[in-house]
């Protein structure tokens, strides 16, 4: 949708269609940010025939192309090789693409903005809560019931020094991407 506004001339918020592209690599994505020093968890792309050489559990498995978690459901976080043998031919199967798999990081998610070009503003962080009936928000430390629920940012405390650092974060990854100028990363 963003292209075809771009080629119409109307302007609108959020990120431009080169952005937006770039968000849904997560193959081009890693990497950049590997490039740029910002630690990511341990991935692999998985192609189809490949054999599943993968020992780190629990994992995740999501599809390479894909964005606003198509692709996530509970049976995404695989325990075992035969569940992840098993979800990455799904991937291939039903997304028509390679799979990522990656460390599976339990614990708190964020969503942190990042506003301006030239100058970089940093909105407020946001902790993501899960909603999900008859399950209240403090009893959502199960990465399973996580994966299940629908989620949206609330906007929480942090102490100071989580405030600082997911910011600086923030901007480290912001100026990672406009650094790339788009150019079609090396593998590592």
């Amino acid at each position: 949708m963003a292209k075809r506004l771009e080629m119409l001339g109307f302007t609108f918020t959020g990120a431009d269609s080169e952005t937006l592209a770039l968000s849904q690599d997560k193959y081009r994505v890693k990497v950049l940010l590997e490039q740029a020093g910002i630690p990511t968890p341990a991935w692999r792309i998985f192609h189809d025939g490949e054999p599943c050489a993968w020992d780190r559990f629990p994992a995740i498995v999501k599809p390479m192309n894909e964005h606003c978690s198509a692709g996530i459901t509970r049976e995404s976080v695989v325990l075992n090789q035969t569940e992840l043998e098993n979800r990455i031919l799904f991937i291939l199967d039903t997304y028509q693409q390679p799979a990522m798999v990656e460390d599976f990081i339990d614990g708190r998610e964020f969503h942190v903005s990042v506003w301006g070009n030239e100058k970089l503003t940093v909105l407020p962080v946001a902790a993501c809560a899960a909603e999900v009936a008859g399950i209240s928000y403090g009893q959502m430390g199960s990465m399973f019931v996580r994966l299940a629920a629908r989620r949206h940012p609330v906007f929480g405390k942090m102490s100071e020094p989580q405030n600082a650092a997911k910011k600086q974060s923030a901007i480290k990854r912001s100026r990672a991407k406009r650094a790339s100028s788009f150019k079609e990363p090396q593998a590592s």
